[in-house]
């Protein structure tokens, strides 16, 4: 799965791509090691 620009933008907070809500941190990545991480209230780096 590679970590597109979309995927980048429509990351939100508190809900991870899958639809599940959380209420914390979640890491989205691609299979070469690159990751973003989002926080509950929509943080990303």
């Amino acid at each position: 799965m590679a970590l597109t620009d979309i995927k980048v933008k429509k990351a939100k907070g508190g809900i991870t791509p899958e639809g599940r809500e959380t209420s914390k941190r979640y890491k989205m990545g691609d299979s070469r090691g690159l990751y973003l991480e989002v926080s509950r209230n929509g943080g990303k780096w």
